[in-house]
């Protein structure tokens, strides 16, 4: 039996946006985890490399979300890197 694919949105902010080179894209993962989001990140935008050793946070929908958590079709995943501020 072949699997499941999902095609979800993710979107990128801060300077996670400037390393991928774009704010969003649609992406076909095959595995329904926002941990297979993040593989097929790692794949597609290499120059993100550096910010997927854990600083960045994630959200599906609105609201924050593990590596562990699940995904439908359709979700848009967020990728969230630290904002500091004074």
């Amino acid at each position: 039996m072949a699997e499941e694919t999902l095609r979800i949105q993710v979107r990128f902010f801060g300077y996670a946006a400037e390393f991928a080179g774009c704010r969003e894209a649609f992406l076909t993962v095959v595995a329904p985890t926002v941990a297979a989001v993040v593989e097929t990140v790692r794949r597609e935008f290499p120059t993100l490399q550096p910010l997927l050793d854990g600083t960045i946070r994630f959200a599906v929908g609105t609201e924050y979300a593990t590596p562990s958590a699940p995904i439908r079709d359709g979700d848009v995943v967020s990728f969230l890197p630290p904002v500091g501020g004074g």
